[in-house]
């Protein structure tokens, strides 16, 4: 330490307790962030997210500790949908699937491509699950038309959350809301 010489004065109390301030404050937030990456902290979802599991509940953080954080060790297999994962629940073992995004996102692409052709070729009621018995013609036939509108590659084709929400409480119909060129050349 420097020898406090007349006239000179060592650091005044407000910048002490300044500085007092800010490292409890620093030492709060790395705290904080070391409690939330070891889950301690900031997984309320998962904590209230509940699914079934051969007809027993339990919260999704019950399903992560099971698979012990989906831990390499615990894999069973791998699909095209994701990884297949051994959850040792307290009563019962299970199989348990975390999707990936990236089979997701390609299987919606698979998906879309087979409705995009689909509706090129006059067929997209054939997305319709043949199993159903009945159900309204008319009404499969607009959803469907409004899904691929709301998919479409073309922004200004696509219609806006008000339009949807009103074709489905039935305010509006397709042919109302369809930004399709209808000018005559």
């Amino acid at each position: 330490m420097y020898p406090v010489t007349k006239g000179e004065r060592g650091l005044s109390t407000s910048k002490i307790i300044g500085i007092v301030i800010g490292s409890v404050l620093a030492a709060s937030l790395l705290l904080l962030a070391f409690m939330w990456r070891i889950g301690w902290i900031g997984d309320r979802e998962l904590r209230v997210t509940s699914v079934k599991l051969r007809d027993k509940w339990y919260t999704l953080k019950q399903v992560k500790d099971a698979t012990r954080n989906f831990s390499r060790r615990n894999e069973i297999g791998q699909g095209r949908f994701g990884i297949l994962y051994k959850a040792e629940l307290p009563d019962q073992t299970v199989a348990v699937k975390k999707l990936s995004l990236q089979s997701s996102k390609r299987k919606l692409d698979q998906i879309g491509a087979e409705a995009c052709y689909l509706q090129a070729k006059g067929r997209l009621m054939d997305l319709v699950d043949k199993k159903l018995s009945t159900y309204n013609w008319q009404q499969a036939h607009d959803i469907l038309h409004l899904a691929m509108m709301c998919v479409d590659q073309s922004p200004a084709v696509r219609p806006t959350m008000s339009e949807v929400v009103s074709v489905l409480e039935g305010e509006k119909n397709i042919q109302q809301i369809s930004k399709a060129d209808t000018s005559s050349a």
